[in-house]
């Protein structure tokens, strides 16, 4: 009797759990997706910025922003006639629309990007090194060789860069 008494409490234990692993199952597959958060994406404040770009003959583009006497400053420089002259304070709104438009565009992944195609001459190059407060660097460089995302990242950026103009 004792036998048949612990076999029905096994086989109800059994049930009950099997039917607590289903409903957990359909509970988990109705519940939202979230998207994970991309790990590599900076989040540190940035130390300094330097970004160039251009080619001989459609002149170049040379941006820095770097602490200077406690304030964060913005400078611009154009090469070889590019008219281009930028040196004024940037706000920390502003770096942090910096950062987004690194983080959305995930420019970070650039990091290591050296590529060059030296089969053509006069072509267009482009230079990157980003250093933040906690020490990470992205440094990104390229002739006629690009990263991926390069054209649509290129243009965020150079519509940031160009609003302080």
């Amino acid at each position: 009797m004792k036998a048949k008494v612990l076999t029905i409490i096994s086989v109800l234990i059994l049930i009950a759990a099997t039917a607590t692993s289903i409903i957990l199952v359909i509970n988990n597959k109705n519940k939202e997706i979230k998207p994970s958060v991309d790990v590599n994406a900076p989040t540190a404040a940035i130390k300094s910025f330097h970004y160039n770009y251009g080619s001989y003959n459609g002149g170049y583009h040379y941006y820095s922003i770097e602490e200077d006497d406690g304030k964060m400053m913005i400078n611009g420089a154009g090469g070889n006639g590019v008219e281009l002259d930028i040196n004024k304070e940037i706000s920390d709104d502003r770096l942090e629309e910096l950062s987004r438009i690194i983080n959305d565009n995930k420019i970070y992944e650039w990091d290591g990007f050296n590529e060059d195609n030296n089969g053509i001459l006069d072509g267009y190059s482009f230079g990157l090194k980003i250093k933040y407060v906690d020490g990470r660097e992205i440094v990104a460089e390229g002739y006629e060789k690009y990263p991926q995302n390069y054209e649509q990242a290129h243009r965020n950026l150079r519509e940031f860069l160009e609003s302080f103009e």
